[in-house]
């Protein structure tokens, strides 16, 4: 199956070449200059948090709303490949025993809209470019809160994310020994990190 989509891209991509969605150079789907226009985050709402791309850069948000909402997943890869390329984070990884990424999961009604989780495209992708495993079905959503966004201050959000997910313990001996490294597309206050944090630790 997953050679015949290969193909069937290739295929593709030969006849309709792929360019950049915001400056149109032929290449990727996101070229490496535009990339580097990118605002870099500044500041993480908890020292734990790793943070690229700054939330407030107008083309970061736009094109993070053209995965989440319009799914064009294919902007993931690229995007992935030049975060993973960073020493920054390289060097950083370089010192976590035996990672494991979990990233942060949706309702079951909200992934019925969408078609998807965007963010368990996220996690796959970055799995795939620096070799680390990933764990998809451990950490569950169990309450389908109201999106973040819709919040207004850090209070309601932190209220919002409370009790919102659980763990599925038949999965528990993949984490033995492990360092968990959650991956989610955006973070704000980091109510939504700290809240599965605290879920994963009371595992």
């Amino acid at each position: 199956m997953w050679i015949i989509k290969s193909a069937t891209t290739h295929i593709l991509s030969l006849l309709f070449p792929v360019s950049c969605v915001l400056c149109k150079e032929k290449g990727k789907a996101l070229c490496l200059s535009c990339f580097s226009s990118f605002k870099r985050a500044v500041e993480t709402p908890h020292p734990d948090t790793y943070s690229y791309l700054s939330y407030k850069d107008t083309n970061v948000r736009n094109m993070l709303q053209k995965i989440k909402y319009f799914r064009k997943l294919y902007l993931i890869q690229p995007i992935v490949e030049y975060i993973a390329s960073d020493p920054f984070l390289k060097d950083f990884l370089s010192n976590v025993e035996n990672p494991i990424l979990i990233p942060i999961p949706m309702s079951k009604k909200r992934t019925l809209l969408r078609g998807d989780n965007h963010t368990e495209y996220i996690a796959k992708s970055i799995s795939v470019a620096l070799d680390i495993p990933v764990q998809t079905n451990f950490l569950l959503r169990q309450k389908d809160t109201l999106q973040q966004v819709h919040t207004h201050s850090r209070v309601e959000r932190v209220k919002n994310m409370r009790k919102a997910f659980k763990i599925d313990d038949k999965y528990i001996s993949e984490l033995s020994n492990k360092t968990t490294i959650l991956i989610d597309d955006v973070t704000t206050t980091g109510a939504t990190i700290k809240e599965a944090t605290e879920t994963l630790r009371k595992a």
